[in-house]
């Protein structure tokens, strides 16, 4: 059996083909976005300028004086470029003028960009054509005050020097917040690194209550994060936020539109229908796809652990980008001698047995430790013909499950 992964998500879009043998039992986990029409530019625009909670963005445009486009970073995939081009033509058409827009990316403690990947994210267009700024979540923040909780709020000066503040992100299942969305793009997007150790040492908390993380993530009524950033939304001013739901070519097949907190309640329960996924049945082999997050590939491997059967067995992460894990200033790994602020505790690999397959033409040590596998059980694998070999344990009948994107999906209770 033939299965086409889409991958190569920053390096030319180009499928991977992989091959299973015809006496395997094989799930296809595909998810609904992707049996969903794609938006176009009319319908887009007429989202944006329905929105929920506020008036429409040309309304609000009229007058202003300097006006500060959020994106997120090259992590994610969110089709920005599409929405930016809407967003800038409803700003023009409004009477804002050229020289009173600029673009700031919203990385978190992630790295920053440099202009290769804001092209990818904005296109080649928009990047000739106006300011690009990177965050930094070292300096330049504006201290604002203390939330209800008690930490301290420092957020971007350069986003708060707009008097229009436009965010562009997506809907996509998030481990500590349900979806990712609605005000995450401001905190902890655009945070100083000391509110972003406050805020997810909170989370963390919260979690450790809970006591188990994967419940969380795709669940649309998991509002706590949500609620605890709105209140901080409002400390900064007015934010007219943009969520897209998309699917895994990057269509964009929804959009929410409006109030930080209600377009992303709206969208979180939408996001809930396009990307749940059913549980695969028992396989004893995985091969979890990580396209559109990735430099997060984390997530996709955590998926593909969990969808194995009790017994355990092999799960192939497929992950072909050339730059590797995305630089993580809160959680990374820096080296033995150099400890992260908020060290990540893997969850020991019980899996009675079986190997984590990293299966990409680039190699990369780090992955294990930026990956959390267990070093004995990782192995590299630059072919397919690598993999199964790797595979080949596995006789007539194998029960094997494809995600064709574990970034996105998440497995329905």
């Amino acid at each position: 059996m033939r299965v086409r992964l889409q991958q190569n998500l920053w390096n030319g879009d180009s499928p991977v083909d992989i091959s299973l043998p015809e006496d395997w039992n094989v799930q296809i986990v595909r998810m609904p976005c992707d049996d969903q029409p794609v938006l176009s530019y009319d319908q887009v625009r007429e989202r944006i300028e329905n929105p929920l909670g506020t008036e429409p963005l040309s309304r609000q445009a009229a007058g202003r004086k300097r006006v500060c486009i959020v994106f997120d970073d090259i992590s994610r995939a969110t089709p920005s470029d599409v929405i930016s081009q809407v967003v800038l033509d409803i700003l023009l058409e409004a009477g804002v003028s050229k020289e009173n827009i600029f673009f700031l990316c919203s990385p978190g403690s992630h790295g920053p960009h440099n202009r290769r990947q804001f092209a990818h994210k904005l296109g080649e267009k928009i990047v000739s054509s106006y300011p690009v700024y990177n965050h930094n979540c070292y300096e330049n923040c504006t201290y604002l005050g203390k939330s209800r909780e008690g930490f301290d709020i420092r957020v971007n000066s350069q986003y708060l020097s707009s008097d229009l503040r436009i965010g562009i992100g997506g809907l996509l299942p998030h481990a500590m917040s349900g979806f990712s969305g609605g005000g995450r793009l401001l905190i902890p997007g655009l945070c100083h690194l000391d509110t972003m150790e406050q805020i997810h040492c909170m989370v963390n908390d919260y979690i450790a209550r809970i006591g188990d993380m994967k419940v969380l993530s795709g669940a649309a009524s998991n509002m706590m994060m949500q609620e605890c950033i709105a209140e901080i939304v409002e400390m900064t001013g007015p934010f007219f936020k943009i969520d897209c739901i998309y699917n895994s070519t990057r269509g964009i097949v929804d959009i929410f539109a409006g109030d930080v907190l209600e377009e992303y309640v709206k969208g979180a329960a939408r996001a809930e229908k396009m990307y749940g996924v059913p549980r695969p049945v028992n396989p004893s082999v995985v091969i979890a796809n990580a396209n559109s997050k990735p430099g997060y590939a984390t997530m996709a491997l955590s998926l593909g652990l969990s969808a194995l059967a009790e017994e355990g067995g092999d799960v192939v992460l497929v992950n072909f980008a050339v730059e590797g894990q995305s630089v993580h200033f809160l959680r990374g790994d820096f080296g033995d001698a150099a400890p992260s602020r908020i060290p990540v505790v893997a969850p020991p690999d019980k899996r009675p047995y079986g190997k984590t397959i990293y299966f990409s033409p680039y190699g990369d040590y780090n992955s294990i430790s930026n990956l959390h596998i267990q070093p004995d059980r990782y192995v590299w694998a630059r072919t397919w013909e690598e993999v199964m070999n790797h595979l080949r344990s596995h006789g007539p009948g194998t029960r094997a499950a494809v995600l064709t994107d574990a970034c996105m999906m998440f497995f329905r209770s």
